[in-house]
Formats: structure tokens, sequence, C-alpha cells
């Protein structure tokens, strides 16, 4: 403009004024007498295209005096600004102030359009978005279909609440840049204020309902990660024997603790000292689990024991039995008998030799 042009020019005067304050008053003197006698000659100038244009009149040359008297008003306004062919200059700035203010125009009543249009498009879209989120909250809540594809379904619909979400603050924005555009021409008007304040207020709304929807979407992704593990878990133990149940579910329990320490308690020290003491509750159960285990291995195999021993008692009381049956029918001194108490003897011998390990 014109300040920032001649602003170092302004600044160089003042500062010659301080240093060499005779000589620029004196220049100052001669450009006022300059300014005043060339105000004067412009002036003159006036009058003469004003006589001109009378004179023209009066011969009946209209146009031409209707061009002189048009040259008069534009050195008129050179006299009123002290510059030459500023008519030219104020006549150039109207014409663009006015284009621009039209144009201004224009874009506010666009934007009041897109504004009306584009609180339509947002109850359009949380139709259209709720709908698509409830058929994925459909999936992920059936518990007839699998974790996967239940966890897959909770993942999309965190997708779809991003895109409602950019979508209905898109909209959102152009209502507020509509109400800020009709609040700036008339500032102190209460109804274009509450306009502006309301339209804010609706943006906000948008973004609390998207992060209501959102609680809901992620402690659903926690809960259903709790449940696939536990599912894995479960699995894990399928064809396990008794004893491997046991110690696995022991070490699943002992993981799970260990997780929620991890998770709740924040200060170092005290998480140490309870993962130490959680350390050393498992291994003593794991130790008692596994004596009980030894224990039972113990009882079972002397158990095994004791029946072997009672089998071969009764097989050698069986073998008694028929010697003596022997002796009986065929009489202690013939030769049978005889041969049946050379068995006994020799059963005997044989259970001796047992105890004394010789013989197993």
């Amino acid at each position: 403009g014109f300040i920032d042009k001649n602003l170092g020019t302004i600044t160089g005067f003042f500062k010659d004024i301080f240093e060499n304050p005779a000589k620029k008053i004196s220049e100052l003197g001669s450009i006022i007498k300059q300014g005043l006698i060339d105000r004067f000659n412009q002036l003159l100038e006036v009058f003469g295209l004003v006589g001109k244009s009378l004179g023209q009149l009066v011969r009946g040359e209209f146009s031409a005096a209707f061009d002189t008297i048009k040259e008069a008003g534009k050195q008129t306004v050179d006299v009123v600004t002290g510059v030459d062919d500023s008519f030219e200059a104020v006549a150039e700035t109207i014409t663009e102030y006015t284009k621009k203010t039209i144009k201004a125009a224009k874009s506010n009543v666009e934007l009041a359009k897109a504004a009306e249009i584009a609180s339509v498009k947002n109850q359009g879209l949380i139709e259209k978005y709720d709908r698509q989120a409830e058929q994925q909250r459909q999936i992920r809540d059936d518990e007839s279909k699998s974790i996967e594809e239940r966890i897959k379904a909770n993942e999309e619909l965190a997708k779809i609440l991003d895109k409602q979400e950019e979508a209905m603050l898109k909209n959102a924005d152009i209502a507020v840049a509509s109400a800020k555009a009709e609040l700036d021409k008339n500032k102190e008007n209460i109804q274009l204020q509450k306009a502006y304040q309301e339209a804010l207020n609706e943006r906000a709304g948008i973004e609390a309902q998207i992060t209501g929807f959102r609680s809901e979407q992620q402690t659903n992704t926690n809960s259903l990660l709790r449940e696939q593990k536990e599912i894995m878990n479960e699995i894990a133990l399928f064809g396990k024997s008794e004893r491997d149940r046991e110690r696995l579910e022991l070490e699943q329990q002992f993981e799970a603790n260990k997780l929620l320490i991890e998770k709740e308690i924040t200060d170092d020290a005290e998480k140490k000292e309870r993962l130490l003491a959680l350390q050393k509750d498992y291994n003593a159960q794991l130790k008692e689990v596994n004596d009980g285990f030894a224990q039972e291995d113990l009882e079972t195999k002397q158990l095994k024991v004791d029946k072997e021993i009672e089998l071969e008692q009764k097989k050698t009381a069986a073998k008694y039995q028929a010697l003596n049956d022997l002796q009986s029918i065929f009489g202690a001194e013939s030769a049978m008998g005889k041969a049946a108490l050379i068995g006994k003897q020799l059963l005997a011998a044989q259970e001796l030799l047992i105890d004394l390990g010789v013989m197993k």
C-alpha cells in the first residue's frame, strides 16, 4: 500500500530532521509553498475547463462539453488529494472493492447453502453408519460365530466409527464456518452469536457421540481378547492326562496373576515384591502337586508288588494242594506219594531262595 511503499522515505525524513534541523525546516517550507502553488495552479486549470465546457454548451457542442466537464471532475479530485491522476486510482480502488464485496457476498451465500445441505447430509450419515455399525455389532455378539469372526467384526466396527466421525465433522465444520461468516458481518447481533455457538455445540456433540461409540467398541475388544485367551487355554488342555491338566491349569493361573500384577501395580519395588511372592507360591503349589503324584506312584507301585506277591502265594498254595492231593490218593509210601513229597520239598526250597533274594 501507500504507507508500505513510503515508510522508508518517512523514516529517513524524520531522521534528517534531528540530524540537520535548520536545513529540513527550510526544505519543509519550500515543499509547503510549492504544494500550495501547485494546488492553486490545478484549481485554475479546473476553472478553465469549467469555462470551456460552458462555451461548448452555448455553441451546442454537448458531447464535447460532457467530456470537458468530466475532465474537470478528475482534476478536482487531484486538487483535493494533491496527487496527479488520483481520480483513476480512486476509481480503480472503488471498482476493486466492489468486486471483492460482491465476491464475498456470493461466498457467504454459497457457504450458507452448503451448511444447510451439510445439516441434512449429517442426518443421513448418522443413519447410514449406524446401520453398518449395528450389523458388525450383531456379528460380534453372536456366540455361535468363531472368536476370530467376532474379533474381526469388532475391528471393522472401529473402522466404520472412524469414517463416520470424519464425514460428520467435515459437514459440521461447514456449518461452523457459515455461522462464523455471518457473525463476522455483525458481531453484535445476539442471534448470530447464538447460531455460531449452536454450530460449535453441534460439532462437540458429534465428537461426544463418536467417543461414546468408541468406548463401547474398545470395551468389547478387551472382553473378546480375554474370551479368546480362555478358549485357547481350554483347548490346550485337550488330550492331556489328569496330572498334566492339573499342572497346566496351575501354570495358566500363575500367568494370569502375573499379568494382573504387571498391569495394576505401578510402583516398581512393590511390583517386584509381589511377583517374587507369586513365583514362590507357584513353586510351592507345583511341588505339592508333584509330591502328591509321586506319593500316588509309590503307593501304586507297592500295591502292584503286593498283588504280585499275593498271586505267587496263591499259585504256590495251589501247587502244595495238588501235591497233597496226590499223596492222599496214592498213599504217602507209594511211588507217586514219594514223588509228591519231593515236589513239596522243592517248592519249599524255592520259597526259601526267593526270601533270601537268590531267586525272583
